[in-house]
């Protein structure tokens, strides 16, 4: 029997996977809503994100500068490092953390205590280079005193530490003459 062609043409149109457009239909294959709701997700993400690098970059340094009590700030360095020196005091407390001391050039008279507060988050000493027996040592977040028993004279303070010295840990130590 033969088919004539309208009849091929319904057998078709019956036959065709897509089905016919309508105006109201969607274009995508995930409703408008789900979108709407993606964004807003992304949205809270993207803000979480940006808080959590601000809390963690941002905030204000710490105070570290040396106790008025402990003598007297001289001016800055000439190497412009920022760091102060203390000068002709007998007690003096010098900040540690990785990889520096605070303040990393000291003028003191002879027979100063030199306090190490450590603020680091791993061991940390001071030595006097060329001097024997002087040895301040302390843990994290804790403090150490020595007292310096050396002629007058400039001398390096370093931190004893392998690779801690190597980081930029090492300073000045200037002893007056009285």
């Amino acid at each position: 029997m033969p088919v004539s062609s309208r009849q091929r043409d319904d057998w078709l149109a019956v036959m065709s996977i897509s089905a016919p457009e309508r105006p109201d239909q969607e274009s995508s294959a995930f409703p408008r809503h789900y979108w709407l709701f993606f964004g807003l997700g992304l949205g809270f993400v993207a803000t979480l994100f940006v808080g959590l690098v601000v809390l963690i970059a941002g905030g204000p340094e710490p105070d570290t500068s040396p106790d008025p009590a402990a003598g007297t700030a001289a001016s800055q360095p000439e190497d412009g490092s920022g760091q102060t020196a203390v000068l002709g005091s007998s007690e003096v407390s010098v900040i540690g953390t990785e990889f520096a001391f605070d303040p990393d050039e000291l003028i003191l008279a002879p027979g100063a205590t030199i306090t190490l507060d450590n603020q680091g988050l791993v061991i940390h000493n001071m030595e006097i280079e060329g001097v024997a027996g002087f040895l301040i040592e302390a843990q994290a977040g804790q403090s150490a005193s020595g007292t310096i028993d050396v002629d007058p004279g400039e001398y390096v303070i370093f931190c004893s530490i392998p690779g801690h010295r190597e980081a930029g840990m090492e300073g000045t130590l200037t002893v007056t003459t009285g």
